[in-house]
């Protein structure tokens, strides 16, 4: 039995009500510090499709990591590179803790996807408080050149400065029967375009496009409209994209002096960072001249590609970094030289922090400084400047550990300089205590071990852990992705992308501290999100503490009309239990119930509706929706989360465990819409008899998206179909002025038969499918092109000569819940359905127990890629745990990754891995 200590460290609580040691009776705080801080923890960073995504989700107060109880909800979305969201789940938060899954459907195309988390609370603070991770989910299948769809790539040097790009684009093999001219989207940092290709006389689409020479690299995108499906919001776009490098070798060098300005006849710091064409740091070396081409120095970097050098500034001269990669030589210049500033310098010095203030433009004086972290001000200094100089040094223990950042103003209260440092305090550090764990198992065996969260004196300390175990050939990118530590101490705190965070929290690093200051000045160089202590914020949006409903009730065809008498509302909640409330409506018109907890995605409402005397009347209910944040999808921080080799060793690792499978067999809920499979589609008889006689649908409306689409003013389902689907359907007023009526038409066509449950409906009966109740509507399906277009004609207007040849006909297929045609839609009166998004149900982590194997078990292969996934792992009165799991048969190094939290913000991560060995009594 052997025991293990792994270093974690632990970010202490900030009592914000204490004394300051520096003599502030309190600190200064920034409503910015009000905000949450997010975190998710995904099980990997490489998904294939029709596998789970496993996460857990933490929320914590943003100035001092403590869990926070102000919000009970978490929105956790998934979001694809077209920029849409394909599933969205609702995390009951307890304690600032919840934890979910995606299930990734089989029709989701390979890519990048962005995985978001926020709470109604974080809306107030903008987008750098929303937590975002990029994942690739990959098809189990590797394609080969021949195979995709832009090809033939060719880079042609022209006279002058440009470049000539050529490509061949088959779009057939997306989409088979793709016809017609094709557009192609064309991206690079400075180019925005797009171009509408034709074939050529050979059949095939030849991209010629004029790029100029500087270019890094160009992205190629197609996307072709396929089906949609709404409601389940997948594999309506067909796309391909592929990013052609320009220059391989060239790499993007920037400079960054040391609070932030070179200042003449002053040494300073100044820090470099060198990133290759996909945005990942390169290392680097080479020399700094001046303009009369004099070395000045030498310069060359860590492995990350950062570094510094020391420079004294003329304001009469220039400097230029020299670079030379593959025979060839790149030139960058640095800042220019300031004639009169202030230089700030920082340095650890064991127990604290010495601040050097040098300027050339204050000889004696008085100067400010500030010291801040995470929207708190800890310090409001005023320094005595003597002969150009200031000095101070600030107790490391007084700062909270991670990053502050120092600010210098003049003697008008004016920033001058600031720089970012990174406070790191042994005293908040703890151990993981590990017991019970073995170098090495067999195949199925079982593993336990006990885990203890040490904290000041190794005492056990409350904490909730997590638990995840996975092949290391799996987990390639443990190293490189943030962890619960370096996001609450770094990634969370700094904007941009930060490579291989973990690098700087591994203590066999010895450079880590080094490295650590460097990344402050190039990473941080004015980019910390905790700017301004005088922004003012609007707290609009109001913390969740569970699933509430609320709207308004207005009158059915005037929502402007004030009630005069109350309105008696009931609402029903079916979840489990059934809830029902009720409430009496004023004038307002307004309502809000609080609904226990239900973990249903979808919770069926129904509200009815009563006069006081007891009778029923129909009103318009419309609830409140709440806005998620703008989708900002980093095209460049995507590219950083997986590299393509990685990739493909997952892939082919997935297709040798998953062996030869059988074709996907399509399920009894399933079609196949013009060669893209989409679940969840309700094949009911009308529906599968209008596909058999007419073909497939090219647009479904799904109820629950439809229903959500209805607004305070909507009086009918053609009033929601023109306000939220105008791209798809037109609706137009029609007939003489006493008989004037709304018709439909699918876009693209003169005419649309309407065919509500499978029965066509007759002309003179088109005035009232309009003020059909939206609630009553199970899909709306579109077919462009139907075979047998003008099957219904004589049905319809009663004469088969009504509509000539040339008219292009559509079908608008409506399903109705009660399936008996136009005049078979019936709604009780005063009564209203609505759907709402509940809790996401919990799904368990499903390991196998292998307690009394038999020989015959062996035959069942249990290759799970994630060995065990426990998100709350919670210790006993004493601060202990116990974790036991069977191994599965894969074998090779296993990696146990635990991340730990408690109450008081205290954070902790650890790994270790051992030895999965074959069974040889199987």
């Amino acid at each position: 039995m052997k025991r293990i200590r792994l270093l974690v460290v632990l970010s202490a609580c900030i009592v914000l009500s204490q004394k300051n040691v520096c003599g502030q009776d309190s600190l200064e705080v920034s409503k910015l510090a009000n905000a949450e801080k997010i975190y998710l923890q995904l099980n990997n960073l490489i998904h294939s499709v029709g596998q789970t995504l496993w996460f857990k989700g933490i929320v914590t107060r943003s100035a001092d990591n403590c869990l926070s109880a102000m919000s009970q909800v978490l929105y956790v979305e998934l979001i694809d590179f077209d920029k849409r969201v394909v599933d969205k789940k609702k995390l009951k938060l307890i304690d600032g803790i919840g934890q979910g899954s995606f299930e990734l459907n089989p029709n989701y195309a390979p890519g990048r996807y962005l995985v978001r988390a926020y709470t109604e609370w974080n809306k107030n603070f903008g987008k750098d408080f929303v937590f975002s991770e990029y994942i690739q989910i990959t098809t189990n299948e590797i394609i080969e050149e021949s195979n995709k769809a832009i090809k033939n790539i060719v880079l042609t040097e022209l006279q002058g400065d440009s470049i000539q790009l050529s490509a061949t684009i088959q779009p057939r093999l997306i989409d088979p029967n793709f016809r017609g001219k094709l557009k192609l989207f064309i991206e690079s940092d400075d180019i925005k375009d797009s171009v509408i290709l034709e074939r050529n006389r050979k059949k095939i689409y030849q991209l010629n496009y004029v790029i100029p020479k500087n270019t890094y690299q160009v992205k190629l995108k197609l996307a072709l409209e396929g089906i949609k499906l709404r409601n389940n919001n997948i594999a309506f776009v067909n796309s391909f994209s592929r990013t052609i490098i320009v220059d391989e070798d060239k790499i993007d060098l920037q400079f960054f002096p040391e609070g932030g300005q070179i200042v003449h006849d002053i040494e300073g710091l100044v820090a470099f960072k060198a990133i290759d064409f996909n945005g990942k740091g390169v290392p680097v070396s080479g020399i700094v001249v001046n303009k009369d081409g004099e070395v000045i120095t030498e310069f060359k970097s860590n492995d990350l590609g950062m570094g510094t050098i020391y420079l004294r500034g003329n304001v009469d001269d220039l400097y230029h970094a020299k670079v030379t990669i593959a025979d060839k030589a790149y030139t960058y210049p640095l800042p220019k030289t300031e004639p009169q500033g202030y230089a700030l310098k920082v340095v650890f010095t064991g127990k604290y922090a010495r601040v050097q203030v040098k300027s050339n433009l204050t000889k004696n004086g008085s100067i400010y400084l500030n010291v801040e972290s995470r929207g708190i001000r800890y310090r409001q200094l005023k320094l005595e400047h003597k002969n150009q100089v200031s000095k101070i040094r600030i107790p490391r223990e007084i700062l909270p550990d991670g990053i502050v950042k120092i600010t210098v103003l003049d003697a008008q209260h004016i920033p001058v300089c600031e720089r970012l440092i990174f406070n790191s305090l042994d005293r908040n550090r703890l151990t993981l205590d590990i017991q019970s764990i073995q170098k090495s198992y067999k195949q199925r065996d079982k593993v336990v071990f006990d885990i203890a969260s040490l904290g000041k004196g190794n005492k056990p300390e409350w904490a909730n852990t997590s638990v995840l175990v996975l092949n290391k050939g799996i987990a390639e990118q443990e190293a490189i992705r943030p962890n619960i530590l370096s996001y609450f101490l770094l990634n969370s705190e700094l904007n941009g992308v930060i490579e291989n965070p973990n690098h700087y929290f591994d203590s066999k690093n010895t450079t880590r501290m080094r490295d650590l200051n460097v990344l402050m000045l190039t990473q941080g160089w004015r980019s910390y999100k905790f700017q301004s202590f005088d922004e003012a914020i609007d707290y609009k949006h109001k913390p969740e503490k569970g699933l509430q409903v609320s709207g308004t009730i207005a009158e059915l065809l005037n929502d402007r009309r004030k009630h005069k008498k109350v309105v008696d509302l009931t609402m029903m909640a079916f979840g489990n239990p059934k809830q029902v409330f009720t409430h009496k409506v004023d004038s307002l018109g307004t309502f809000q119930f609080a609904i226990d907890d239900a973990y249903k995605e979808e919770l069926q409402l129904l509200f009815q509706t009563k006069k006081e005397n007891g009778r029923k009347k129909e009103y318009t209910i419309s609830l409140n929706q709440q806005l998620p944040p703008q989708i900002r999808y980093d095209e460049k921080k995507a590219v950083l989360t997986a590299d393509t080799l990685v990739a493909k060793q997952y892939v082919d690792r997935t297709i040798d465990q998953q062996g030869q499978e059988a074709e996907f067999e399509v399920g009894e809920n399933t079609i196949r819409l013009e060669g893209v499979e989409l679940t969840d589609y309700r094949l009911t008889p009308e529906r599968q008899k209008m596909m058999d006689l007419h073909g497939e649908p090219d647009l479904v409306i799904e109820d629950k998206e439809l229903h959500q689409e209805i607004k305070k003013w909507s009086h009918g389902l053609f009033s929601v179909l023109q306000f939220s689907y105008p791209d798809d359907i037109m609706i137009r007023q029609v007939g003489r002025l006493e008989k004037r009526f709304q018709l439909a038409t699918a876009i693209g066509s003169d005419f649309s038969f309407i065919i509500i449950d499978g029965i066509p409906v007759q002309i003179e009966d088109y005035s009232i499918i309009g003020l059909l109740p939206t609630e009553e509507i199970m899909s709306v399906e579109i077919i462009n092109n139907p075979n047998y277009p003008r099957k219904y004609v004589s049905e319809v207007f009663g004469t088969p000569l009504a509509l000539n040849s040339s008219v292009r006909v559509s079908f608008i297929n409506i399903y109705t819940y009660s399936k008996k045609g136009l005049f078979g839609v019936r709604r009780t009166r005063g009564m209203n359905k609505k759907i709402i998004q509940g809790f996401s149900p919990l799904k368990e982590f499903y390991t196998p127990k292998y307690d009394n194997l038999e020989p015959s078990d062996w035959s069942i292969p249990d290759m799970r890629h994630i060995v065990y996934w426990n998100p709350s792992v919670i210790p006993d009165d004493l601060g202990k745990a116990t974790v036991e799991y069977y191994n599965g048969d894969d074998i090779g190094d296993m990696l146990v990754v635990l991340e730990t939290i408690s109450k008081e913000g205290k954070i902790g991560y650890g790994q270790f891995s051992y030895k999965v060995t074959e069974n040889l009594e199987k």
